[in-house]
């Protein structure tokens, strides 16, 4: 679920929204992103939301990684 206190909605004239601040997950954000969206007189969405994975995360990460083909340097 998202926690909106991470997260700061600035607007500015002609439907612009910018959204700053942290999330959890890339589930979060895209709620987020879809949530400015679909306010009615949004135009613009200026995304500038970070994704911080928790350590569990990052260790599957890191395996999944290691599974991928990596090109030579």
């Amino acid at each position: 679920s998202l926690d909106a206190d991470r997260l700061s909605v600035d607007t500015t004239c002609y439907g612009r929204v910018a959204l700053a601040g942290t999330v959890n997950s890339w589930a979060e954000h895209d709620e987020a992103v879809a949530a400015a969206w679909s306010t009615p007189g949004v135009t613009e969405v200026d995304d500038q939301i970070v994704v911080a994975y928790s350590r569990a995360g990052n260790e599957a990460g890191g395996r999944i990684a290691g599974l991928l083909p990596h090109e030579p340097p």
